[in-house]
């Protein structure tokens, strides 16, 4: 009896509170896991709880918590079946047609497995491997994405140790299982990599910073790197205005004469050959520098970034200068809204109002891009190439974690004669691409 009427009381409570207040998405999970911890308590006090299994709706993995509910471990996983087809053409000086090439793959792009969990209730944990390498037969060892612990035992404040990805730009920090189209911008060359090292969070109610210092013991070198990102929604109501910077300072080991730098992309689709790659060359540091915007309105959300690296060149004793851009737009036909997750300056993919399995049609969305980059610096004869794509996007959410996307991109690329071969000046592509994706 007791057990029965705590539930509505604990349901009311939270109903009440989000209505008082104007509150996040984000802040509701929250209070929800604090009511569920002290469910757990009065159950518990009660001689009617005890150490168990829970499944959520939401979710299609189990979640396990402690009888107190100071402790709780779910699985998380992600599987991505990708196929791509592209054809590519090249042009020689006199403007004719050299070479016509195309291809098609089907892979596992991404394949993870891990482990998230809270101890001592104000301590969190996160592994997590990524096995698609493996699969794919290239060669490669098992993947370490996350190993790390967090603690949010401070009011707005969040610290992370150990391996991790670091805050760096809007498409980068938001997880790649939100995307939407099937790959990032090119802006995400300059993006730092997941590395050991520790990085601390501070949200308020309209801004946020993350601050982060990570090192790297590689080949018998040590890099160290330092970087930050401050966000902020200086607008929130009908339209919601996002705002944001990054900077990253990366430095070699000191004591290596030979620190190199080198930036290349792909183009939106793996697998693929790089089509912008500065080479190797001599550098003992790097400063990248970004920014960020968008603007939502109900089922409308468009941004835009902008990322420049200028890198020490250490043979011309002068800086490599290079950068990327995009501009981005995503609609939902059928209503539904992207989340924005203000603590972390990102936003959350559409939940489908009308799932498959509740018998509709799930939830549709057109996206499209625009993105250009130039690796090309001819004060330090630095020449990556240039290139700018328009990507057309369909996304499908038949569930909550399962989603089908389909991409159109068309690109062309201009290469610099003196590191190049001097008779193929520019080529152009078309890529078709279709993912489906199944997450929790």
């Amino acid at each position: 009896m007791f057990k029965t009427s705590i539930i509505p009381l604990a349901l009311a409570i939270a109903a009440g509170n989000a209505f008082a207040d104007t509150v996040t998405v984000e802040d509701l999970e929250k209070r929800i896991d604090q009511l569920e911890r002290e469910l757990i308590d009065v159950q518990d006090s009660a001689g009617t709880s005890g150490d168990g299994v829970k499944f959520k709706k939401s979710a299609p993995s189990p979640k396990l918590f402690s009888r107190d509910g100071r402790s709780a471990l779910e699985f998380k996983g992600r599987v991505e079946t990708d196929y791509v087809n592209s054809s590519s053409k090249t042009v020689n000086g006199g403007g004719e047609l050299e070479t016509q090439d195309s291809y098609s793959a089907a892979q596992i792009n991404r394949l993870r497995v891990g482990l998230e969990g809270v101890f001592a209730r104000d301590w969190e944990y996160e592994i997590q491997f990524d096995f698609a390498d493996n699969i794919n037969d290239e060669g490669e060892k098992l993947d370490l994405k996350d190993a790390n612990i967090v603690y949010e035992g401070f009011e707005n404040h969040k610290l992370t140790f150990g391996y991790q990805k670091y805050a760096f730009g809007l498409e980068n920090t938001q997880s790649s299982r939100h995307g939407y189209l099937m790959h990032r911008a090119y802006t995400d060359a300059f993006s730092p990599d997941r590395n050991f090292g520790i990085q601390h969070r501070y949200d308020s109610d309209n801004w946020a910073i993350r601050t982060s210092y990570a090192f790297e013991n590689k080949d018998d070198e040590f890099n160290t790197m330092f970087g930050t990102r401050v966000v902020g929604a200086p607008i929130k109501g009908e339209y919601l205005l996002h705002l944001g910077a990054s900077y990253l300072y990366t430095a070699g080991d000191i004591d290596d004469d030979q620190a190199e730098a080198r930036y290349r992309v792909r183009p939106s689709a793996k697998p693929s050959d790089r089509i912008l790659n500065t080479d190797k060359f001599a550098s003992d540091h790097q400063h990248a520098f970004g920014a960020e915007f968008a603007v939502q309105r109900n089922n409308l959300l468009i941004q835009g970034e902008y990322a420049h690296m200028a890198a020490d060149n250490v043979d011309f004793d002068d800086t490599t200068n290079i950068d990327a851009a995009y501009l981005s737009a995503i609609y939902t036909l059928t209503g539904e809204t992207w989340e924005y997750r203000r603590k972390n300056g990102t936003f959350r993919q559409v939940t489908p109002a009308n799932p498959v399995s509740a018998g509709g049609w799930g939830a549709w969305e057109i996206a499209a891009r625009i993105q250009t980059a130039n690796f090309d610096d001819e004060a330090t004869e630095v020449y990556g190439g240039k290139t700018t794509d328009l990507a057309i996007g369909v996304n499908w959410y038949l569930e909550k974690h399962l989603k089908a996307q389909f991409n159109y991109i068309y690109g062309e690329n201009k290469y610099h004669e003196a590191i190049h071969n001097p008779d193929v000046l520019d080529d152009s592509y078309q890529i078709v691409q279709a993912r489906l994706q199944f997450s929790f």
